[in-house]
């Protein structure tokens, strides 16, 4: 027989398929409309979005319920302040790594006051970095205060979207900022500049 579309199914069915005998509800979640075979998992499709990779659903086979749960994220390593999820899309923020292994130029011996104590320390050393401000977070520090850097992450290399910024002994990382008339030239705004040009042609 020919295929026909019923109400509310988005393709169309043989009249003779093998599944109109058997009583598809029995073994079946029902969602929106939509009936999901017992045992299934699936991505949720959330409009306008599109799947949402983040979450997972899944028909239960005995009380033939649907239970969604977001995926879980690996505990942080780092303040949730400087951890960047790598793509827009990701589902998991990460720590930016900045992988250096270069060693830090030694300078001359300068003093520093700790309490009633003097200090000599190396002119450039970590202790002089971190006392003036620095920070020593994330790995590859320390930063000096107001130093700012792309953070590395081990998938992805360097992410030269993202800014970080040392400020007072704190991390903060921040993914550029594109303003509407953004250059299309600039791979940080390429979705920015789409978009607008897209408007542009709408009228």
């Amino acid at each position: 027989s020919m295929p026909s579309a019923k109400p509310g199914m988005c393709c169309p069915t043989c009249e003779d398929n093998v599944f109109e005998n058997q009583n598809i509800s029995t073994n079946s979640c029902l969602l929106a409309g939509q009936q999901f075979q017992a045992g299934s998992s699936w991505h949720p499709y959330l409009p306008p979005n599109g799947f949402d990779t983040c979450t997972l659903c899944h028909c239960n086979n005995t009380s033939l319920k649907i239970k969604c749960q977001r995926m879980d994220c690996p505990p942080l390593e780092c303040d949730q302040r400087v951890a960047i999820r790598p793509t827009k899309r990701s589902c998991c923020k990460v720590c930016p790594s900045t992988l250096q292994t270069t060693s830090k130029p030694t300078g001359p011996l300068v003093q520093l006051a700790q309490g009633d104590q003097q200090v000599n320390v190396e002119s450039g050393s970590d202790i002089e970095i971190l006392t003036n401000g620095g920070c020593s977070y994330p790995v590859g520090g320390p930063y000096e205060n107001g130093q700012e850097w792309h953070p590395k992450i081990y998938s992805h290399g360097e992410v030269k979207c993202i800014n970080c910024k040392c400020k007072d002994g704190k991390v903060r990382c921040d993914r550029k900022k594109c303003p509407k008339w953004s250059s299309c030239s600039d791979p940080c705004c390429k979705s920015v500049c789409r978009r607008h040009k897209r408007q542009l042609f709408k009228f």
